[in-house]
């Protein structure tokens, strides 16, 4: 009960620090509609969690909760630079590094090569760097489309990111 009751304050914690931030980064301009679609979704998950609790301390129901998985979204340029996002991961235990899949089109006929993906992950501070490198050796048959994959964590297959790339072609 005692692991249950530290979990439960830890998620009323991490939704009055996720709306703090939220308040900081709108108060400098700094806070996407995308940013506010990720908090409410992640409240909601995060307030289903906290009523479901009680209902597990007296052995009725088996929750736990697993954190969705980031997606981070490239809209690449015609001019195709290298390009850089950052995010926040839940860093499985035993994972120490990243690797990426190859970024693949609807019907899977189209590829982005996993080679122009760098993942980095920063297992101390919980953050994904992922770079778009090298954009002009992508193949020409990566025609204009949306391109996705995930990054995983090595050693193992667990995946920590979505990776969205939006190809000009």
């Amino acid at each position: 009960m005692a692991g249950k009751t530290v979990d439960y304050l830890n998620t009323v914690e991490a939704f009055y620090d996720r709306w703090q931030k939220a308040v900081e980064d709108a108060r400098a301009g700094a806070y996407s509609p995308r940013q506010l679609a990720t908090d409410v979704a992640e409240s909601w998950v995060d307030a289903t969690y906290v009523a479901l609790l009680p209902w597990s301390w007296i052995g009725q129901i088996t929750i736990a909760k697993k954190p969705a998985l980031p997606l981070l979204q490239f809209v690449v340029p015609p001019a195709k630079g290298d390009m850089t996002l950052v995010t926040s991961v839940a860093i499985p235990t035993g994972v120490t590094g990243a690797m990426a899949q190859n970024l693949t089109a609807a019907g899977g006929t189209k590829t982005i090569p996993s080679a122009n993906v760098a993942p980095t992950l920063v297992v101390g501070s919980g953050h994904l760097i992922v770079s778009l490198k090298n954009l002009s050796t992508v193949p020409s048959t990566a025609t204009a489309d949306v391109y996705e994959g995930n990054v995983i964590g090595t050693p193992g297959t667990t995946p920590l990111a979505r990776v969205q790339v939006i190809w000009p072609g």
